[in-house]
C-alpha cells in the first residue's frame, strides 16, 4: 500500500462523508439494514465526523438539522450496540459448541448432536 493510501477495508474521508450523508437521509426503516452493511466503518472517526456535522449545523443556526443529526446519532449508537451484542452472543454460542465438540469423547456424535 502506498503511503497515505487508505486500506481497502477503510473508507477515505470522501467515502466516509458519503456514508454519513446516506445515513442522514435514510428513512428510519432503512437504518438497520444500512448500518449492517457499513458496520465495519462505524468507529471513533465516524462519530467524530458526525459530531462535527452537528456542531456545524448548530453554528449555522440550523437547529432542525442539528436536532435531526443528534437524534440519528443516538439511533445509530443504539442500533450498533444491539448489533454488537448479537454478534457477541453468536460468537459465544459458537465457541461453546466448539468446546463441547473438543471435549467430547466421540467427536462425530458430538458434531451430529
Amino acid at each position: 500500500m502506498q503511503p497515505g493510501a487508505a486500506a481497502a477495508d477503510e473508507p477515505d474521508e470522501g467515502n466516509l462523508d458519503a456514508i454519513l450523508e446516506r445515513l442522514e437521509a435514510a428513512d428510519t426503516a432503512q437504518l438497520e439494514s444500512i448500518l449492517a452493511e457499513i458496520r465495519p466503518f462505524i468507529d471513533y472517526a465516524f462519530f467524530d465526523l458526525w459530531t462535527a456535522r452537528i456542531e456545524a449545523a448548530t453554528q449555522a443556526g440550523d437547529s432542525d438539522r442539528a436536532a435531526h443529526l443528534s437524534t440519528r446519532r443516538q439511533q445509530i449508537l443504539e442500533t450498533v450496540e444491539a448489533m454488537d451484542r448479537q454478534a457477541q452472543a453468536m460468537f459465544e454460542a459458537g465457541s461453546a459448541a466448539l468446546q463441547e465438540v473438543l471435549a467430547a469423547s466421540d467427536d462425530r456424535a458430538a458434531l451430529e448432536a
